[in-house]
């Protein structure tokens, strides 16, 4: 583990090493060109004092003179006294000729010295490098040290940069990497940074995960205790009610005038209505506070279940169809017995509408589970339709048989979001088609 620093921070190491690099570079070829002219693969330059003036001048021939320099390892060129050349090994024959010595018989150009001596028959003209190269005349027609080494400076050098260019993007890749670990995770994931933008951005990370499960469990204890209310509540209702029931049934069995008969009844049939109604909120809040689990279930059983159930509902005679696509999955994940209350609604509704024909449709569309209940009754208008799923909302015509407490849709509806998916109602081929759709996990 470095230690902790800004982007900023790990820049300004990376240039610093980056330098520092160079620095050994150069101090490296520096000590390799002085071992190398040590061992006499490189000249210095400072060859001209290693030549004895008077020695040379003195040669009376071409060949002695000629062997003279060349022992030394430099370039040279011979010339008679008219100029031409005689022989000599030279690198460029533009810089030897004589003319160049017009006023002096020294010459300097482009970090090289050149040197005339004269002899009594023929003239000579000397190459004396001013920087460091090579000793061998045939390495030096081919490369020029200095030239061969720049380029190798550059060439590690950007090498060089590269790769701390490259640790530097892996250590961010690295730690975005480690930002999603700790994004993406359920659980609190202590996770150390290098770069100090990142360490601060996964501690505050953390922190509001820390907030929001404080948040979470203040809400599951808030359902918790919404629930406890709510059933002690529903208690202390069915209490007084089953005591009210109770008491009208025996009224009912007693020697009643046709009057009191009728109230009797009445009260019986009010209490049982209250005592739906207060059944059907419990199961709302189950479904919105309780937390249910998912299983998975026979989506052609579950159906085929409810029409068992809900087949003596009906006095009418109505014709009910049930069909399912080969598309849909044989099971589903989803919360069996808040789907089955659901469905079971939609078909409870139907009954009560239909004038006589029910048809029930499963089918696919994408990755949702569609549950279409279609019936035959009055349309519903267009101003409501976007109201009936809305709790305790009841159409005011044909449709409003008396039964209803607006929450069977509305139940649906929950049931629906609960599973990622949605209720739909629509009018459709001279009656009503009511669609819940489950996300198929």
């Amino acid at each position: 583990m470095g230690s902790l620093r800004s982007i900023k921070g790990h820049v300004v190491v990376i240039i610093a090493k980056f330098f520092i690099v160079l620095l050994m570079l150069f101090v490296t070829v520096t000590l390799t060109s002085f071992v190398l002219v040590r061992v006499g693969v490189l000249v210095s330059n400072n060859l001209e004092y290693s030549v004895d003036w008077d020695k040379l001048t003195d040669c009376d021939s071409v060949s002695k003179a000629g062997a003279y320099i060349e022992q030394r390892g430099l370039d040279y060129g011979i010339f008679d006294k008219k100029g031409n050349i005689i022989t000599g090994r030279w690198l460029d024959n533009k810089f030897f000729a004589v003319e160049n010595f017009v006023d002096s018989d020294r010459f300097d150009i482009y970090g090289v010295h050149y040197r005339l001596f004269r002899c009594r028959d023929f003239d000579i003209v000397i190459r004396f490098p001013t920087i460091v190269n090579f000793a061998s005349h045939e390495l030096r027609r081919k490369f020029n040290y200095n030239t061969v080494s720049i380029y190798l400076l550059v060439i590690i050098s950007f090498m060089t940069f590269l790769i701390y260019l490259y640790k530097f993007f892996k250590l961010i890749d690295s730690e975005f990497k480690n930002i999603i670990t700790v994004t993406m995770s359920d659980e609190i994931v202590e996770q150390n940074s290098k770069v100090k933008e990142f360490n601060s951005s996964m501690t505050k990370i953390n922190d509001m995960k820390r907030e929001l499960k404080t948040l979470l469990q203040k809400e599951k204890d808030y359902r918790q205790n919404l629930s406890f209310q709510i059933s002690a509540l529903t208690h202390d209702i069915k209490t007084p009610l089953t005591v009210i029931k109770g008491n009208a049934e025996l009224l009912e069995m007693s020697n009643l005038d046709e009057n009191q008969l009728e109230f009797t009844k009445s009260v019986v049939n009010a209490s049982k209505i209250i005592d739906e109604y207060v059944d059907t909120m419990v199961s709302h809040t189950k479904l919105i506070y309780a937390e249910n689990d998912y299983s998975n279930v026979d989506i052609t059983e579950l159906i085929e279940n409810i029409l068992q159930e809900t087949a003596g509902y009906s006095q009418k005679n109505v014709n009910l169809k049930f069909e399912i696509d080969e598309t849909v999955p044989k099971t589903i994940s989803c919360v069996q017995s808040n789907v089955k209350r659901a469905v079971t609604n939609l078909l409870i509704n139907a009954y009560d509408y239909a004038k006589s024909e029910i048809f029930i449709n499963v089918y696919r569309a994408e990755n949702y589970l569609c549950i279409s209940v279609w019936n035959d009754g009055s349309s519903i208008s267009d101003d409501v339709l976007d109201k009936v799923s809305s709790p305790f909302y009841m159409q005011e015509s044909g449709r409003n048989v008396g039964k209803h407490y607006g929450l069977g849709l509305y139940f649906a509806n929950d049931v629906a979001i609960k599973h990622d998916g949605k209720l739909e109602v629509k009018n459709q081929h001279g009656g009503v088609e009511v669609i819940i759709k489950l996300f198929i996990r």
